[in-house]
């Protein structure tokens, strides 16, 4: 059986998923949570308005017409959590911002999160010390066994079974 002594590519396409997993985190986290656009409408927020009305705002709505058993029609408005349609200038402005804050936002938080684990991989070493010791040792003694499979005239050799120098 083969055995491996590096995980070789595995560490590469795990290096991959776990950016990838960064970024989907960041964007999950800038669509979902609402810091980001309750800090945008302060920016907006006029003299007088409240948080009710960052709520309001945020709102969007659909119209419907419902029909009762007696044959009248009501208008009725749902409201729902979802800034969606931009009706004025101003509105657009602040979807803009949203959206240009969003983006940045997941920029901010995928770098920070890659910077501090690349500071976490250049204090602390994947491979410990004494497995660095081994790999130097073990590629000497194929060396060695290498060389000496060339030229065994002079009886010296390496022990296959041990993997340590024989000396005639």
């Amino acid at each position: 059986m083969n055995t491996l002594s590096f995980p070789g590519t595995w560490m590469n396409i795990l290096e991959v998923l776990s950016r990838i997993a960064v970024l989907v985190n960041a964007t999950l986290i800038a669509f979902t949570f609402d810091f980001i656009p309750h800090m945008i409408y302060r920016r907006y927020l006029k003299s007088g308005e409240t948080t009710q009305s960052y709520v309001d705002f945020m709102l969007a709505s659909y119209t419907f017409e419902h029909q009762n058993p007696d044959g009248s029609t009501v208008n009725q408005t749902c409201r729902y959590w979802s800034y969606t349609k931009p009706t004025t200038a101003a509105e657009s402005s602040f979807w803009l911002d949203l959206m240009l804050h969003r983006v940045l936002f997941i920029f901010l938080f995928q770098n920070i999160i890659w910077a501090v684990v690349n500071v976490i991989e250049l204090k602390w070493a994947r491979t410990p010390q004494h497995v660095k010791e081994r790999m130097v040792l073990e590629e000497k003694i194929a060396e060695e066994w290498l060389s000496d499979d060339d030229d065994d005239e002079d009886g010296e050799g390496v022990d296959k079974k041990n993997l340590t120098p024989n000396k005639g």
